[in-house]
């Protein structure tokens, strides 16, 4: 994975060899290379925690019930909502699976301060606060981002304010979610955290995003 230079770098265990020899019973590696998700791990993984693992962030208005379609995979983590990012986050720490799979989204409350902005049309500061909070938990190492979002329907804010910036970092699910996984592709990190969240307030839902609708800087009269 390209991760930016100031960042620490650890390759990991990859290439299509099976990192747990012998799986157990009436578990099998998702499909693709042997025991990995294709090639989505390929390379180098560079972050200020070393991690273990690729996360996999599953959102959409489903994303337990699709993350519960995952666990008989033994190449794969699934960690159960807990409503906590951070707590999750710990966890994802401490994982050691080729893959970690996660329902707590990191830019959750963002997210569901994104929506709410343009479903009231006007501005209470939620947004900000949210911003400056993922700021702060990302700084102190106790939060990061996904190696990768997998959208699931109702991902509004993760298809609109973020695929744009980073096209291979938020991917679409299509049909079944095992052989989505299977077909990711590494591609460029995640551009800074400053850019990826500045102006959010002026990137709109497709609903808004019209001929008849306001201007964005309507909204936030």
């Amino acid at each position: 994975w390209p991760k930016p230079p100031r960042w620490v770098a650890e390759t990991t265990s990859v290439g299509g060899q099976n990192p747990r020899p012998g799986w157990p019973p009436g578990r099998t590696p998702l499909p693709g290379q042997p025991g990995l998700l294709g090639s989505l791990a390929a390379g180098y993984r560079v972050r200020v925690q070393r991690l273990s693992t690729t996360v996999i962030a599953l959102v959409g208005s489903d994303a337990d019930g699709a993350a519960a379609t995952l666990t008989d995979h033994a190449n794969v983590r699934v960690l159960p909502r807990t409503g906590d990012p951070v707590a999750t986050w710990r966890e994802v720490v401490r994982t050691r699976s080729p893959f970690c799979v996660i329902t707590d989204d990191p830019m959750g409350e963002v997210a569901t301060a994104w929506m709410e902005l343009f479903e009231r049309r006007e501005a209470s500061g939620r947004l900000e606060v949210a911003v400056a909070q993922l700021w702060e938990q990302v700084r102190a190492g106790s939060l990061d981002l996904p190696d990768v979002y997998v959208a699931l329907d109702g991902a509004t804010f993760h298809l609109t304010a973020l695929q744009p910036q980073a096209p291979s970092r938020v991917v679409p699910a299509a049909g079944d979610l095992p052989r989505t996984l299977s077909h990711l592709r590494s591609g460029r990190w995640w551009p800074p955290l400053e850019a990826l969240t500045n102006d959010l307030d002026h990137r709109l839902p497709e609903a808004f995003a019209t001929p008849e609708a306001d201007p964005s800087p309507q909204l936030l009269r």
